[in-house]
């Protein structure tokens, strides 16, 4: 095992350049969209976590560090956009105005960025710089570290760099990685669950149904947790179910339609959310490739 850690850490940084996508998406792994690292909270107090689990099928996240919420996955994501054409491990330029309208703070020229934008910004970037993580991945590339390595200023608020690690590159492996609507996430600011449920289906080529409970569970929602007996916590989900998950649907739903995006979800009887949606380019190769080797093993075990 040791052997094939050595070889893949290898591989990684003999080409640690991330791929590239169009500035109308945001490139991300999925391993970090379909968990709660970065949750749905609201404007809840921010804890410092301990080695906190964020475990879903063939993906273990272990995270130390202050809690994060989809305003950070914001910046992280245009912090990655713009250093996507530089090999990772060299200085990424930015200047604070640039990385904010980057995420769309400011308005569409940024002109309304202020002091209290960039005060949040630094915040944020300290959060980033001082959790770490560890991210393993059944069959794919893993990482442990920080999301960002380093900042450097000079004192000015243009010549700034940041610095990512090489071994991001593992999690942007193969199709171990989606691309988010760039817009959609904009115009869902402030709606923490919605952008997670936007984020979370953009890494599902074909989405399967999920029970109200596991999205509730995969998002980290805070709602309900609390409460003891089960008729209560069974009555909780399912007033989150209609006053928090169906009112975030239908703001993806209506924000994918703006932007010309087929988005439309239901609920069923026993509590389970559909959700059909038209692929990406990537997604619609990905599942030719899924129907070719489905088609190809069938043939191998009726011979």
């Amino acid at each position: 095992m040791e052997v094939v850690r050595r070889r893949w850490a290898a591989s990684v940084l003999a080409d640690p350049q991330l791929p590239t996508w169009p500035e109308t998406t945001r490139g991300a792994p999925n391993a970090i969209l379909r968990s709660a690292l970065f949750s749905a909270r609201g404007r809840e107090k921010r804890h410092f976590l301990n080695n906190q689990v964020f475990d879903s099928k063939n993906v273990s996240i272990r995270y130390t560090g202050f809690s994060l919420d989809q305003s950070d996955l914001d910046v992280w994501l245009g912090v990655i956009d713009i250093g996507k054409h530089v090999k990772l491990g060299q200085p990424i330029q930015y200047s604070e105005r640039g990385l904010l309208r980057a995420i769309g703070r400011g308005g569409e020229s940024g002109r309304s960025i202020g002091k209290t934008d960039r005060n949040w910004l630094h915040r944020v970037l300290d959060r980033l710089l001082i959790g770490h993580v560890c991210i393993s991945t059944a069959g794919r590339g893993s990482f442990e570290g920080h999301f960002i390595d380093r900042v450097q200023s000079n004192g000015s608020n243009t010549d700034k760099y940041i610095y990512l690690s090489p071994y991001l590159r593992g999690l942007f492996d193969r199709e171990s990685w989606s691309q988010t609507n760039r817009d959609v996430r904009f115009a869902l600011a402030g709606h923490p669950l919605a952008q997670w449920i936007h984020a979370f289906y953009s890494t599902h080529a074909k989405p399967y149904s999920l029970k109200v409970a596991t999205l509730h569970r995969l998002c980290g929602s805070e709602a309900g947790r609390a409460v003891a007996p089960s008729v209560s916590r069974a009555k909780s989900l399912n007033d989150w179910k209609y006053q928090s998950l169906e009112k975030a649907l239908q703001a993806v739903e209506t924000e994918s339609r703006r932007v010309g995006r087929h988005f439309e979800y239901s609920f069923d009887s026993d509590d389970l959310v559909s959700v059909a949606q038209a692929p990406t380019l990537s997604q619609k190769k990905h599942l030719m490739r899924a129907g070719r080797c489905l088609v190809k093993g069938v043939g191998r075990g009726g011979g």
